[in-house]
């Protein structure tokens, strides 16, 4: 009798992190959309700068690290080259971008 009893807690458990999780994740989603959503967006304009440049940049992705130098931007994506091959990065997936480069 007593695993079911347990089954139940740790499904509850579950179903109460999964909850808090999406949570926070629309949270997260809801800033980012806000943050991007300005004309005078530093994140489009560090990719600008990096790409009239040639400087790379560290682009911070859920959790991994891409480096490499812009190569051309749209709308939704951002193309990367480095010394690997190139990369296409959703730009909504951007945590955060590092390099030595200076914003106008």
């Amino acid at each position: 009798m007593r695993a079911p009893a347990l089954g139940r807690l740790h499904l509850a458990a579950a179903s109460a992190i999964c909850m808090l999780v999406a949570a926070g994740a629309g949270v997260l989603a809801t800033g980012t959309a806000v943050a991007q959503g300005g004309g005078d967006d530093p994140l489009r304009a560090a990719l600008a700068e990096s790409k009239s440049s040639g400087k790379g940049l560290t682009f911070h992705i859920r959790g991994s690290t891409v480096p490499g130098a812009v190569t051309a931007v749209g709308d939704k994506f951002v193309t990367v080259k480095n010394q690997a091959g190139i990369a296409v990065i959703r730009i909504d997936s951007i945590d955060a971008v590092a390099g030595a480069i200076t914003l106008k």
